[in-house]
């Protein structure tokens, strides 16, 4: 938690400073930007609920979020100022660029499992973790509209996982871990507005446990993604923005403990549509996955939907704040020997963005 407390800080006086760089920097000259200082902090909540086949017993979790994040980008050619929407001279320009960011979450799951008969003692968990990332990236285009982009992204992060009963921890164990993704991209605009993207990256997790009792143990994570994407700003002062996402994953965890090790094959689709006009944007999107295991007797499948609103207004041809509000439902479909029939996710959350371009 002091670590969160220390980014969003940071976050706070970055973005006193940079309202006054760009007020100076808008107050005298008109030149075009090459310059993106973003700031963000967002929370949401929710619950869970699971209950067995056999209805003896029935679970209801709490589930709390907290992030922040600060980035920049240099470009290498200037934002020129065109009549068309702020929001998308970016995408419309492509422009070649580095850029940088730091961020930094806290998830808490707190669960409470009843038993209807009550023989045995109802049981309470809480599961804890906290992540630090940091992310490079960079993109260059070619005068035939090819682009190629790079970004690698390194983080870590601890976990607690706690169980116990009227109070009192019958079971615990942390665990810290490390992480590393790593992504490419080839951009292809067939016109200025529209875009197609083939996408991989591939995301590595590596986790050590220790209990309470001194026992450790180590679990990997790899997620792999094949992705293509079409983007394409419809019009001309006034644009509508859409978005299209295919990508196909395969995930893995590997306990090194001599245990079956669980596999998925993961299949997402994205969408991301609305208008945008000279300083205001306002965007709907959803976004499937499901994952389907490879042994459907050793593991669940998973069902996942995000979607939300985001308004973007502009003060200016240099300042932007943005709310994206957002929503996830996430519904596990276990096997028959794990006696649990099902458990669904339920999240709500906001986060506020500034954009400031100088």
């Amino acid at each position: 938690m002091s670590i969160q407390r220390c980014t969003i800080c940071s976050v706070l006086v970055l973005l006193v400073l940079s309202i006054l760089t760009v007020t100076g920097a808008v107050g005298s000259a008109q030149a075009g930007a090459r310059h993106d200082i973003d700031v963000n902090v967002g929370v949401l909540g929710g619950g869970s609920y699971a209950e067995d086949e056999a209805d003896t017993w029935e679970e209801e979790g709490e589930i709390t979020n907290t992030f922040a994040g600060l980035g920049y980008t240099f470009y290498f050619n200037e934002i020129r100022e065109e009549e068309i929407p702020n929001e998308l001279k970016v995408f419309l320009q492509h422009p070649a660029r580095l850029s940088a960011r730091i961020s930094s979450s806290t998830y808490e799951e707190d669960t409470e499992r009843e038993y209807e008969s009550g023989t045995m003692a109802d049981e309470d968990t809480r599961f804890e973790t906290s992540v630090r990332d940091i992310r490079l990236s960079g993109s260059y285009y070619f005068p035939s509209n090819t682009g190629l982009g790079l970004a690698l992204t390194l983080g870590s992060g601890e976990r607690e996982y706690e169980m116990g009963s009227d109070g009192t921890v019958t079971y615990a164990h942390d665990a810290d871990e490390d992480r590393r993704r790593i992504s490419l991209w080839v951009d292809q605009y067939l016109n200025e507005k529209h875009r197609l993207r083939f996408y991989y990256s591939n995301y590595l997790r590596e986790f050590s446990y220790e209990d309470e009792n001194g026992r450790s143990w180590d679990r990997d994570r790899t997620t792999d993604w094949f992705e293509f994407s079409y983007t394409a700003a419809y019009g001309g002062s006034f644009r509508f923005y859409l978005d299209l996402d295919f990508a196909y994953g395969q995930a893995a965890r590997d306990y090194e403990t001599g245990r079956s090790d669980p596999s998925w094959d993961l299949y997402n689709f994205g969408l991301t549509f609305g208008p945008a006009f000279s300083r205001f944007a306002i965007y709907f999107y959803l976004d499937y996955t499901s994952w389907e295991p490879e042994d459907s007797d050793d593991t669940y499948d998973k069902y996942d939907l995000d979607y939300g609103l985001s308004p973007k207004v502009w003060f200016g041809d240099r300042v932007n704040l943005s709310f994206d509000l957002f929503g996830n439902l996430t519904y596990y479909d276990y096997p028959d020997a794990a006696n649990t029939d099902g458990k669904t996710e339920a999240t709500f959350g906001i986060e506020i963005a500034l954009k400031v371009r100088f």
